[in-house]
């Protein structure tokens, strides 16, 4: 095939670069003023929209995750402030929990500690009406049932899980368990300092 002639070349070129100079300006913003193209500017201005919902989202998420758990420490504070006494039983007991799951070894040592609990309350209760008997009626404190029963009588009491302490009810002469006042009392402040304001709804 012959040569084309050299004006159809250059005109080729230039046709050329014309419509790359064209797709450039429309795609990239490559115009001469160096201004992005308006489907470049709204694009970007999209994005930055996007963004802008995203991280706001992000943010009441955040939000609403710290006032979930703010209002999960009242809870709790607030239960363990107002939590009632209430009777002792061996599952109060704190010797013997750190034992979990099941096994050759495991099951009857806890099983043991269980049964040793068990007849520590069964003394208890023993000694208690040992006092009734002698002295006709049943101690009239916490105070005299730790020192005329429990000291009397040289007995041990199972450590209990914390916060908890024993407390004798006078009422129903039965060996109760409560929160410690001092626990109590740290609980009822943290409570009533992390409650919601009426205008943060």
């Amino acid at each position: 095939m012959p040569p084309l002639p050299r004006s159809t070349r250059q005109h080729g070129i230039r046709r050329s670069l014309g419509l790359l100079v064209l797709a450039c300006a429309l795609t990239a913003g490559c115009g001469g003023s160096g201004e992005p193209s308006p489907q470049m500017a709204d694009l970007a201005k999209q994005a930055n929209q996007q963004a802008a919902a995203q991280a706001e989202a992000a943010a009441r998420r955040a939000e609403a995750a710290a006032r979930e758990a703010q209002e999960q420490k009242r809870r709790a504070a607030e239960k363990l402030a107002t939590e009632s006494p209430s009777a002792v039983t061996i599952d109060d007991m704190s010797r013997g929990d750190k034992i979990q799951g099941s096994g050759v070894l495991k099951t009857p040592i806890k099983a043991g500690i269980r049964a040793e609990q068990k007849l520590n309350l069964i003394q208890v209760e023993q000694a208690l009406q040992l006092f009734w008997g002698f002295e006709g009626r049943y101690p009239n404190s916490h105070e005299e049932f730790m020192e005329k029963v429990v000291e009397f009588n040289e007995l041990q009491l199972e450590p209990l899980e914390e916060p908890y302490e024993y407390w004798y009810n006078a009422e129903s002469h039965e060996l109760w368990k409560r929160v410690k006042p001092a626990v109590a009392e740290a609980a009822a402040a943290e409570a009533a300092e992390e409650q919601p304001s009426e205008t943060n709804n």
